[in-house]
């Protein structure tokens, strides 16, 4: 473990990059779902009452509309 620069007790991970919502739950805003792990309540009673995935989905804004 030396030799890769790191201590037999060191437990510090890697930096991962922040991961940004990918769906929202309309009835809550600040409620948001990444798309990784299980799924959140409120998605799961929405699916099963006959919505869809992309129902959810946050719109990425367009880069064609921002000033250059």
């Amino acid at each position: 473990m030396r030799e890769l620069g790191r201590s037999i007790g060191d437990r510090s991970r890697r930096p991962y990059p922040q991961v940004f919502p990918k769906y929202r739950n309309p009835l809550q805003p600040s409620e948001t779902w990444a798309g990784r792990g299980k799924q959140p309540r409120w998605l799961t009673a929405q699916l099963s009452s006959g919505k869809k995935l992309d129902d959810f989905r946050i719109q990425m804004p367009s880069t064609s509309a921002q000033p250059r």
